[in-house]
């Protein structure tokens, strides 16, 4: 009961993290970085370069401040959960910890939730 319990933590930052769009920010950190280096190596003078490495340095730490908002808000999700399970079965809550901090719990959390993200893919897919 309670290494399913500790499946829908898994389900659930699986889903908030797609809903939430995470791949946006990773993806315009990375840009941002390899559009900065690519600037670099260019033959632009070097108050071009620095023009741009100051706005490739914004949009980075932009993306960064963003990609760790969500990941509060993820993290805030999984916390009101967490409060949820332990309103609802006061008795849970040291085997449910017990069971997410365990590497066997974390190992069983992942592989679950990783089963769930592909059979989600597919049935997405199918639809």
């Amino acid at each position: 009961m309670t290494l399913a319990l500790a499946l829908v933590f898994g389900i659930v930052f699986f889903e908030v993290a797609r809903a939430l769009h995470l791949g946006r920010e990773v993806h315009s950190i990375r840009s941002g970085a390899q559009g900065a280096i690519r600037m670099l190596a260019s033959g632009a003078s070097d108050d071009e370069k620095e023009a741009e490495m100051r706005r490739a340095s914004l949009r980075v730490l932009g993306a960064t401040g963003l990609l760790t908002l969500k990941f509060l808000a993820i993290g805030a999700a999984l916390f009101a959960l967490f409060a949820l399970i332990v309103t609802a079965m006061p008795g849970q809550r040291h085997e449910l910890l017990d069971s997410l901090s365990s590497p066997t719990g974390i190992v069983i959390v992942t592989v679950g939730t990783l089963i769930y993200a592909g059979a989600r893919h597919v049935v997405v897919k199918k639809l």
